[in-house]
């Protein structure tokens, strides 16, 4: 069955995170012309125009060929990718669930550049139009040859290459690069150790590293961890790949990270990176000790760790924590300013920073930190509670009430706060029985 084919394949049911258009958002809410505008920075040009024209000029096609057939390869192109539009389908990673929309589009620009070169008499003319087309092939095929294996993680010039897309949309969302990230770890480090040796490997692709860490020359111990947080936990080698990761952690230098001792790269984009751990283990060592609550001892190995590593958002976002423990609000906003300069839309940066804000009574800046986070993330409770928090401040009592209620209802993880929110802000408003209400809540009590 064709079309129950086609629905399967066009809507699979898992929802993550992912970049489009330089933001991270859910596939559960992609843009309908989510596949539209990949196909229209990510197939080659030789492709996309011979497709569009050949559409374009079915009728001349079919007349001169005799291919009534091309209206039926044309259709089995178009109404797969307008099916999926029509029907919201959840999609993700590029063209993955549209390939087999490829060979027909590769058919009918096949058969219009036949077509035109046929049609031209003129020598020169011909001539000229097969050389446009082995350059628009060219371009496509220079990336193949100098980026191997990695083609898939192609843009088109109309994106501007994948250079103008790093950050903006996803590069290398099947992990392909990894493969050749663990082989020159093995070459160039692994080798060299002694056999008996056990090195533990940190990343955030367990799946492939697992079945390539069995060809190792030396015992290795996995240990999964996301590269935002690669300060909780001890390793001594990691590779990683820049999956999950917003467009200032891409064009900032988050990633591939000052630890790097190598990259795989595509056009000088980083796709995957090696990176070796600090030999004092500062970051760890910082983050150990702020779970054992010792503030000084913290403050101490973060701070070297920053100087270290500047660019590590991890590193400034576990300093702001710190010094906000400790009180120290100036020092505070200072750190978390600092990871805020690498990427404004890091979640938890974002959240460390509106707090920080609401503490130092700087509304307008908390206003306009969480407004951002619930425009970025429209189902995550923290931005509306710390929208309604701010807004409480502002003395705007009613939407205040409004947003903390939408956040207690959407996340039992915050409902507790939201109470206590809830009273402050019945408080403030002079209702003493609902502020007693909301603060039973908070305590236990219910309301």
């Amino acid at each position: 069955n064709p079309l129950e084919a086609l629905k399967v394949m066009s809507s699979y049911p898992a929802v993550i995170r992912m970049i489009f258009d330089g933001h991270r958002i859910d596939t559960s809410q992609l843009p309908w012309y989510y596949l539209p505008k990949w196909m229209m920075i990510g197939l080659p040009l030789y492709l996309l125009i011979g497709f569009i024209c050949g559409t374009l000029s079915v009728v001349f096609i079919s007349r001169k060929y005799n291919t009534s057939y091309l209206w039926m390869i044309i259709f089995s192109a178009i109404f797969p990718i307008f099916y999926i539009v029509y029907n919201h389908s959840t999609v993700y990673d590029g063209l993955r669930h549209a390939m087999f929309t490829l060979p027909p589009m590769a058919i009918t620009a096949a058969l219009f550049y036949m077509f035109i070169f046929d049609t031209i008499k003129i020598n020169g003319a011909r001539y000229a139009f097969a050389a446009l087309v082995v350059v628009l092939v060219a371009l496509p095929a220079r990336f193949m040859f100098a980026n191997h294996p990695n083609e898939y993680v192609y843009f088109n010039e109309l994106e501007g290459g994948i250079k103008a897309a790093n950050g903006v949309y996803e590069t290398d969302y099947y992990m392909n690069s990894i493969k050749q990230g663990f082989d020159w770890l093995v070459q160039n480090r692994l080798k060299q150790l002694p056999a008996k040796d056990t090195m533990v490997i940190a990343t955030n692709c367990m799946e492939p590293i697992q079945q390539y860490a069995k060809l190792s020359p030396v015992p290795v111990k996995l240990v999964y961890s996301r590269f935002y947080q690669k300060n909780q936990q001890e390793w001594n080698y990691g590779i990683y790949y820049g999956r999950f990761l917003d467009k200032g952690e891409l064009q900032n230098g988050f990633f591939p990270s000052s630890m790097a001792i190598h990259t795989i790269a595509a056009d000088g984009v980083a796709l995957c990176t090696i990176v070796q751990n600090d030999p004092e283990r500062n970051g760890f060592k910082g983050y150990s000790a702020m779970q054992q609550n010792d503030a000084p001892k913290a403050l101490e190995y973060l701070t070297k760790a920053a100087a270290k590593y500047p660019e590590d958002i991890e590193v400034w976002d576990n300093l702001a924590l710190v010094y906000r423990a400790t009180n120290d609000i100036a020092n505070a906003r200072k750190a978390v300013d600092k990871a805020r300069a690498v990427s404004s839309q890091e979640l938890q940066t974002a959240n460390i920073a509106g707090g920080i804000a609401l503490q130092q009574g700087d509304f307008n800046s908390a206003m306009q930190i969480y407004s951002e986070m619930s425009e970025e993330n429209p189902d995550m409770a923290e931005a509306y509670l710390g929208m309604g928090q701010a807004q409480a401040g502002q003395g705007h009592f009613d939407v205040a009430i409004e947003n903390v209620k939408k956040a207690a209802s959407m996340d039992r993880n915050v409902e507790r706060q939201a109470y206590m929110a809830l009273a402050y802000i019945y408080d403030r408003k002079g209702d003493k029985a609902q502020a007693q209400q909301y603060y039973n809540a908070a305590h236990g009590g219910g309301k």
